[in-house]
């Protein structure tokens, strides 16, 4: 049993990594880690300084002595500082199945470009997880920031947002401001297809997302996963097709909470809702809302709330 004859104040460890069963110190998350605020009283000055200000090169670092070389600081495990890094994520089972935090905002627009840095070809950025074989099943806690300029241009594809498809993952705290997604079916801002994974505190803005079938603002289809605190605002969601909601276009077995959907423009051609389009199973939906959605086209089951 860990034991120490003297007071530990001000010192932390990784609750993450750690896998004893007691520890003297605080514990933090990696996330807590990498932010500069986690360690009130140590010195950070840029003059009289112990430790090197958390920010710049030194983003998603754990704490870096003054007179250390920066090449010889620790980057935290998972720790997301780009759209490359972000990309990273789906490249193996093994890094679908990691637990990852943002740092920071992270700017995807050069996924627009043809000659982009991910070496997509023009089709932008490559939904992360796969419904048939490798889905992401994860964790990701984007502590506050970000995802801002994401292109996706897969129209014959289906399963496709930011995450094609999750299951069993656990998505956090994160937000898809700006983003262009086009898919075939299965398509939403945040998430393509969600199975038996938990989303909490996210939101999509500002977004373009196109689609053919079961298209949704947060997410596209929702099965047998709880969503809370969450919301979809200002985005376009359109296609030709059925099922298309402003915070999700189908919606099975699953809860929804404390969210809303405002502000959206939906398009379809047959059926539309303010918030779900489709909500079946045991499904029930509480404390949330759904207003000022502009509905377009020949919908003909369509609902401010469900359609």
């Amino acid at each position: 049993m860990p034991y120490s004859y003297t007071p530990v104040t001000s010192s932390y460890y990784n609750k993450d990594t750690f896998t004893g069963a007691t520890s003297y110190g605080s514990g933090k998350t990696t996330a807590e880690m990498v932010i500069q605020g986690t360690y009130t009283g140590w010195d950070f000055s840029s003059i009289t300084n112990n430790w090197k200000p958390m920010s710049g090169t030194l983003t998603g670092y754990y704490p870096c002595l003054a007179w250390q070389n920066e090449s010889t600081c620790t980057k935290a495990p998972g720790t997301i500082t780009n759209c490359i890094e972000l990309q990273n994520i789906g490249t193996s089972i093994g890094t679908l199945a990691g637990k990852y935090h943002l740092a920071n905002n992270i700017d995807c627009s050069a996924t627009s470009l043809s000659g982009d840095p991910l070496n997509h070809g023009g089709l932008g950025f490559k939904p992360i997880g796969n419904f048939w074989t490798t889905p992401f099943n994860g964790t990701i806690d984007g502590a506050g920031y970000k995802i801002t300029g994401l292109y996706i241009h897969r129209p014959s594809e289906n399963y496709v947002g930011l995450f094609g498809s999750a299951n069993g993952a656990t998505i956090e705290n994160i937000g898809v401001d700006g983003a262009n997604i086009k898919g075939a079916q299965m398509v939403g801002g945040l998430v393509g297809n969600n199975l038996s994974s938990s989303i909490t505190n996210c939101y999509t803005t500002n977004d373009t997302i196109d689609g053919y079938n079961i298209i949704g603002g947060l997410v596209g289809s929702n099965k047998d996963s709880p969503i809370t605190n969450s919301y979809t605002n200002t985005n376009t969601i359109g296609g030709g097709g059925s099922a298309f909601g402003g915070f999700v276009g189908w919606n099975d077995t699953s809860p929804i909470s404390n969210s809303y959907s405002i502000n959206n423009t939906i398009n379809a051609g047959s059926s539309a809702g303010g918030l779900v389009s489709g909500n079946y199973g045991l499904s029930p939906i509480s404390n949330s809302y759904a207003t000022n959605n502009t509905m377009n086209g020949s919908a003909s089951f369509r609902g401010g709330l469900i359609g």
